[in-house]
Order: structure tokens, then sequence, then C-alpha cells
């Protein structure tokens, strides 16, 4: 009697079998990250379109555009220059044009962004968060109690946290409002608004990439408006070796109007090899003079929202003057493609 024999994989063949799915796999998942990443690419260039939107209704209703900083706890008396580290931020101000007036609404503009005192939330309300706000590539989790923010109001190339006058030469400034008018570089060779990535809020490690900054670090050897780049790249040698003294805070809080939080400058280019840096000891939210760079986990560069609103990706190999000059809205610059 002839029995026929069922014939199974050898073991040859079937290692042959997983090496050719391993293969797939591996052609497979890059594909399937760049169509992540595209997709994430395009809803952070969408934000950036809403806050082009916002920025554009600001103005309508107000005839200019908002300043840095507004109030500083004015119905207890506080109102004056020097307390702005505790005022409002853009970001707050244009919320009821990005959809989020419920939100705006319970704020009380007369308080400090961090008050949560005396039947007072603005701090709780400030732990919001707003998805327009938010770049889907940043990994890194806003923390308990704070809304988290990837974009950057301009400043211009100077020195962020101004609080002279005759250096207001970006969309924004510390203590004056623009309107269309002031903007005579023209509006589409003016940057509105760049991408920063939020901080892990961990001080005992330091990363350039999660946007760290570093704090007491002299500027009196810089240019304040348009510093050269050997002046900065010596400050950021600087800036590197004092690493220790440093805050992992940044893009934590869009309520918060300090430079870490929801402000960027244009004087070093995107995804500056050197480490974010101000000038002051005792500061530890931002809210100082210093390079602000504007940085993103995209490949390559950085989503950016002109003034005109059209948004732009960045290089962050782009010619140094003109990033310099398309950051600037009032400096006679002639940038020209980039």
């Amino acid at each position: 009697m002839n029995v026929k024999r069922m014939r199974g994989f050898t073991l040859i063949e079937l290692l042959v079998v997983i090496a050719i799915i391993a293969v797939l796999i591996a052609l497979l998942l890059p594909a399937v990250q760049q169509a992540r990443e595209a997709a994430r690419r395009s809803q952070c260039k969408n934000n950036l379109k809403q806050l082009g939107l916002a920025l554009h209704n600001y103005h309508d209703t107000f005839t200019r555009f908002p300043q840095l900083v507004f109030g500083t706890e004015a119905a207890a008396g506080a109102n004056q220059w020097g307390s702005e580290w505790r005022g409002n931020s853009v970001h707050l101000m244009l919320l009821p044009y990005c959809d989020q007036a419920p939100v705006y609404n319970q704020y009380d503009l007369n308080r400090f962004w961090d008050a949560d005192q005396g039947g007072n939330r603005n701090r709780t309300l400030g732990g919001t968060k707003i998805a327009t706000f938010i770049c889907p590539t940043d990994p890194t989790q806003s923390t308990a109690n704070t809304g988290g923010n990837n974009y950057g109001v301009s400043t211009g190339p100077n020195f962020g946290w101004e609080a002279d006058m005759t250096r207001n030469v970006g969309l924004v400034h510390r203590r004056m409002s623009n309107n269309m008018a002031s903007i005579t570089d023209g509006t589409s060779n003016t940057i509105g608004f760049s991408e920063i990535v939020k901080g892990d809020n961990n001080n005992g490690s330091f990363s350039i990439v999660k946007g760290d900054y570093v704090r007491n670090i002299a500027l009196t050897a810089l240019t304040p408006v348009k510093p050269t780049r050997a002046q900065l790249e010596t400050y950021g040698a600087s800036c590197l070796a004092g690493q220790a003294d440093h805050r992992s805070s940044g893009g934590l809080s869009w309520s918060s109007p300090m430079m870490d939080d929801t402000g960027v400058n244009t004087i070093v280019t995107p995804n500056w090899r050197f480490p974010n840096c101000h000038e002051c000891a005792g500061c530890g939210e931002g809210d100082a003079r210093g390079v602000w760079a504007t940085r993103s986990y995209h490949v390559g560069g950085v989503q950016t929202l002109m003034v005109d609103g059209a948004v732009r990706f960045i290089s962050e190999n782009i010619d140094f003057n003109t990033f310099q000059s398309i950051g600037s809205s009032n400096q006679n610059d002639t940038p020209g493609e980039f």
C-alpha cells in the first residue's frame, strides 16, 4: 500500500520567506513614515495659515497688529514697563480669530497670564490645548497645566525681548504695535510667525534640538540689529560653553508673552547649531534679550508664515543675510529669492 506523504516547508525555505518579508517591511516602513510626516507637515502648514488669517482679522478689527506683550495687571496698579513678563501673549489676543472665543472670554486681561488665585483662572485656562498652536511633528508632549505652542511671532533681526523703541524692526515689538503701513519692506518679504520646538521641562538634561536655552551670556559684543555671522558664531560658542545654566521650558505656555514660549527673532538661520541663549542671569522664563532661533522637527528647515498670509518652507541652509532681511519689516531690504 502506497502512502502519499504531505510535503511541508524546509527550514531553508522558511528562512528565505522570513527574509523576503523582512526586506519588504524594510522597504515599506520608510515610505509609511514619509507619508505620515507629509501629512503632519501639511497640518503644520495649515496651522500657520490659520494664524495668518487670525492676524489679518485682528488687524481689520484694530487697524494694527498685536504687540508682543499686552497688559501687566493694570487693575492692581502695576501697569508699567518692567513687568511685561507677566503680561499676555499675541497668541492669547488671537484666540477669538482662531475659533477659540470661549477660552478668550474667560480670561481676565487685567491680570497676569500666570495668575491662578482669588477666583482668577488665567494659568488654568492657559493649559488648554489649542490644536492651531501645535505642530504634530513635534514629539514632545506638553506637561500638565501647560497648553504648549510651536509657533513664535517674529520680532525681526534684533535681540527679541527689546525695550529700545528704535529697534522695532520686525512684525512685533515688546512695547509697540505696528500696522500694514509699518511693513515698508513688503508683507510678502516679512516673516510673521515661524516654528519653535517645545521643551521637555527637564532642566536636568540639556538639548539644543529640544530648544533648551542658556542664561547669563552677555550680549555686549553684538550689534543690536542684524549682528554679523562672525559675532553670532562667537556668541553661540559662549552659549554652548555655558549650558550648565539652562532652562528646558520653552514652548510650554501659549499664554506667556516671553520669547521662549511665543516669540522668535531672526538674527540666526533656522535650526541654529548653537543653543538659544539670553543675557540675564536671574531670568528663568525667556524674558531677556538674546538669540531665540526658529526651530522644528521637520527635516531641513522650518514652516514660516509671511505677513501677507503665505506659508513658506524655509531651508536651514538659507543665506544668513537673506534670512535676517526677511525677518525685518522696515529696513529697506531687497532679499531676492528665498
